[in-house]
């Protein structure tokens, strides 16, 4: 649901409660959220992986033409996005 509004100033007010953009984009509560966006845990919680069950998480990245895996060395789901978002964004940074 998407409404418009304008007052007698010829401001107008738009209000959501979910727009989703062309992009993919979503926003909620007045933040946009992308869920491709690799800055995010939510990113990272979706693109890690398990060898074997109860094992360590794991993640794939692939930059500069490269493409490895890398064992996060946590058991810890939510440790292990982390780890991937801080692994991924020193790659960028660093080469």
């Amino acid at each position: 649901m998407c409404s418009v509004a304008s007052d007698g100033a010829g401001v107008h007010r738009q209000s959501s409660q979910h727009l989703q953009s062309s992009a993919g984009s979503t926003l909620r509560g007045g933040s946009l959220v992308n869920p491709k966006n690799k800055a995010t845990l939510s990113y990272w919680d979706d693109a890690i992986f398990q060898r074997r069950a109860g094992g360590n998480w794991w993640v794939q990245i692939q930059h500069g033409g490269r493409r490895e895996k890398f064992s996060l060395r946590t058991p810890a789901k939510a440790a292990a996005a982390a780890r991937a978002r801080d692994t991924f964004q020193t790659l960028v940074v660093k080469g």
